[in-house]
């Protein structure tokens, strides 16, 4: 006896009304027997076989007539017909994951879609669209990336900067564990190959090339370099008006800046804004006028003119207006070390490395901005030049794209240093070298608040303040787009080691605009709206585990001058410090 499952049994009842004319054989009198039997083994029919159709077996047993799902049940017994069947249809999955380059955030799903710049996929809490550029694809419905060719180009600003990058990629193929070759054909052309150290097979073979910041551009656009490697300010206009350069991973790899140096017997240890345009213009053209002696003032320059700027009038060094000029940075600054009444002009990544006397830009106010590392790093210092790299994230080449991750690592920052560049490594410093800031505060700032600066000054000395900073847009605790890019370099930093048994605080300040007591208030919801946003990038046990404290400052310790549009642009900040847990 055996029980047939209700679709099987409603089936069998009606399987005389069901039984038409089809164009399926019929088989004669003398049947053949089988057997029909369930994938479990639960149930099994054994009758005559009567026909087969597309989709049911009709079987005449003890029961009478049955018609059976063909997918139920298999059939065994040599009466069991063998019917031909398309082949089965490949299922092509579309589940891919991506992944940031970092490899900090995954999202796997159904891929929808792959637009220009973006590709859209969908899971269970929706469809996103994300840049192709921020993440790598994982999956067989991933595009295909063509590495069939080693080869690709980098565009740098200059030698210097292209003899930096043949250093980092060295430096990124001895460590992990790869042989290289590097030559220069000239001061705009290297080449560095790199190879597999087990069987010398070519991994990549990279060109170095210096050129215009409008040719890098144009070279990105249409996929005839693979990165860029130029200063921020020279190129972040020409990117912006680009249509098809819409996504593209941009990371900062380098810091360095302009600067004034003089001879170290010259006792005049700071200019400004004022005094530089009046040299270069030759309106001062004595240090009497600087309280230095009765002088004249020698200007020293490259003579390709690379070191001047806007912000020295536009002045070239070809228009000689008592300027002398040079071949390179590096006679500029040994002019200066021998004429004591001299000036020049270099980048100060060369004068860190000549160990020559950098001289401070005095701000309108009377604060000062030293060029040193952390004034660098934090852009305090006016003519600070952030080198950033530029790649498309559209199919980019693995190699690149593995090299330009490591940039950011310690290791490349220790090899950066080596060049005098100042390094994406955060930079710390304690209050007690912030001198000319506290005196200040204290000294000149009209709303200076004592309870309030002592009460500052006791949270803070035992902390080092970090080269992070984030600005805001006026009268509001709204993040500008650039503090939006620091709050992921903090978060990343903060799920290492890096601040393992310290207490990281978010230190909110306002500019003077309105009334001190409000301006306290609006630098604590500062500090509390970076905590809200960095809180987004991390679960709940991991936010848990952090330690983190917000305060606010108000009008303490400005960094710029409060009675021009920019340095207003500056106080509005809020600064990340570090202590020691007690």
């Amino acid at each position: 006896m055996f029980s047939l499952p209700t679709r099987l049994r409603s089936t069998a009842s009606i399987a005389g009304t069901l039984l038409l004319a089809m164009s399926f054989p019929v088989f004669a009198q003398t049947q053949p027997v089988v057997t029909l039997e369930s994938p479990t083994g639960s149930v099994s029919i054994t009758g005559e076989l009567v026909s087969v159709d597309a989709e049911n077996y009709t079987i005449k047993g003890t029961l009478g007539l049955m018609t059976v799902p063909r997918s139920a049940v298999q059939c065994s017994g040599a009466g069991c017909p063998v019917i031909e069947t398309s082949p089965p249809v490949a299922v092509t999955t579309r589940e891919v994951v991506l992944s940031s380059i970092d490899d900090e955030t995954r999202i796997s799903g159904e891929l929808v879609n792959v637009e220009e710049k973006h590709y859209v996929i969908r899971n269970a809490l929706g469809e996103f669209r994300v840049a192709i550029g921020n993440v790598s694809c994982e999956g067989a419905a991933c595009p295909v990336v063509d590495t069939s060719t080693p080869e690709f180009t980098i565009f740098a600003a200059s030698p210097r900067i292209s003899t930096m990058l043949a250093d980092l990629l060295v430096g990124y193929a001895e460590e992990t564990g790869q042989a290289f070759e590097s030559n220069a054909d000239d001061e705009t052309t290297r080449t560095v190959q790199i190879f597999s150290a087990a069987d010398r097979e070519l991994v990549a073979d990279i060109n170095l090339v210096v050129r215009s910041p409008r040719d890098a551009v144009n070279a990105l656009t249409d996929r005839s370099a693979e990165v860029l490697v130029y200063e921020q300010q020279k190129i972040d206009n020409l990117i912006a008006s680009n249509a098809d350069l819409g996504d593209l991973l941009r990371n900062p790899l380098a810091f360095d800046g302009q600067v004034i140096v003089g001879h170290r017997d010259n006792p005049v240890r700071d200019l400004s804004l004022v005094d530089i345009s009046r040299i270069w213009d030759r309106d001062i053209a004595s240090w009497r006028t600087l309280g230095a002696g009765e002088a004249p003032i020698t200007i020293h320059m490259a003579e390709d003119g690379a070191g001047t700027t806007d912000w020295l009038t536009g002045l070239s060094a070809s228009s000689t207006n008592g300027v002398i000029t040079h071949s390179t940075e590096a006679q500029v600054i040994e002019a200066v070390k021998a004429d004591r009444n001299s000036l020049g002009l270099v980048h100060r990544a060369l004068a860190d490395q000549a160990n020559a006397k950098m001289l401070a830009v005095r701000k309108v106010c009377g604060l000062t901005a030293e060029p040193t590392q952390f004034g660098i790093r934090t852009q305090h210092y006016p003519f600070s030049q952030p080198i950033y790299s530029y790649g498309r994230g559209t199919n980019m080449h693995p190699f690149a794209q593995s090299f330009l991750e490591w940039t950011q690592t310690a290791a490349a920052a220790s090899n950066i240093a080596k060049w005098g560049y100042t390094s994406a490594k955060l930079q710390r410093i304690k209050i007690q070298d912030m001198g000319v800031a506290v005196v200040h505060t204290a000294a000149v700032e009209p709303d200076f608040d004592g309870v309030e600066f002592a009460a500052m000054m006791r949270e803070l000395r035992s902390a080092d303040r970090l080269s992070i900073t984030f600005r805001f847009l006026t009268g509001s605790s709204v993040l500008d787009e650039e503090s939006l890019l620091n709050i992921k370099d903090l978060a990343k930093r903060l799920r290492g080691s890096e601040f393992d048994g310290q207490e990281v605080l978010l230190v909110g300040f306002a500019d003077s605009t309105g009334p001190a007591g409000p301006n306290t208030s609006l630098s604590a919801r500062r500090a509390q709206s970076v905590q809200d946003v960095l809180a987004q990038e991390f679960d709940q046990p991991t936010l848990d585990r952090l330690n983190l404290t917000t305060m606010g400052f108000g009008e303490q310790m400005p960094v710029d001058c409060n009675n021009t549009d920019s340095g207003r642009a500056s106080n509005r900040r809020v600064e990340v410090w570090a202590r020691v847990q007690n």
